[in-house]
């Protein structure tokens, strides 16, 4: 005949490994969760970072680059590269494109005024110099 501390043995030992293998599963569930999203950042800095090369921002690849020892800097596989560069690359690219668009519409407003004037000057307004002209060639007529 079993005894109820057989019982109560036979009964405990199930729970107590069950309890373990419930957090074993909870942490390798997590660990999975944890290094897909370390895999998706991962490629997505990658992915930055080629599209800054190929977008002629990234650093330029000098004729004569022997005094780096590592070799031009473009050469570096996306996976070599440390993260905080692409992120500071990324940056000076947007913080240079700012730039580029103030001077374009500085440009751009240079020129819309000079076409103003322009057409100003077509239609004869404010062509008072344009109307002495005329005058005194029908005069020397």
């Amino acid at each position: 005949m079993v005894s109820d501390d057989e019982d109560d043995n036979s009964g405990a030992k199930p729970t107590a490994p069950s309890k373990a293998d419930a957090k074993q599963r909870a942490k390798q569930a997590h660990s999975l969760v944890e290094r897909k999203y370390r895999e998706n950042l991962n490629a997505k800095i990658a992915q930055l970072h080629n599209t800054l090369q190929s977008s002629h921002y990234g650093p330029k690849v000098q004729e004569d680059d022997s005094d780096n020892p590592n070799g031009p800097i473009a050469a570096i596989p996306a996976s070599k590269v440390r993260k905080s560069d692409v992120l500071t690359e990324a940056m000076n690219y947007v913080n240079q494109t700012e730039v580029e668009m103030r001077h374009m519409e500085n440009e751009i407003h240079r020129l819309s005024e000079r076409v103003r004037v322009l057409e100003k000057l077509v239609r004869c307004e404010d062509c008072s110099l344009l109307k002495q002209m005329v005058n005194l060639q029908v005069q020397a007529v």
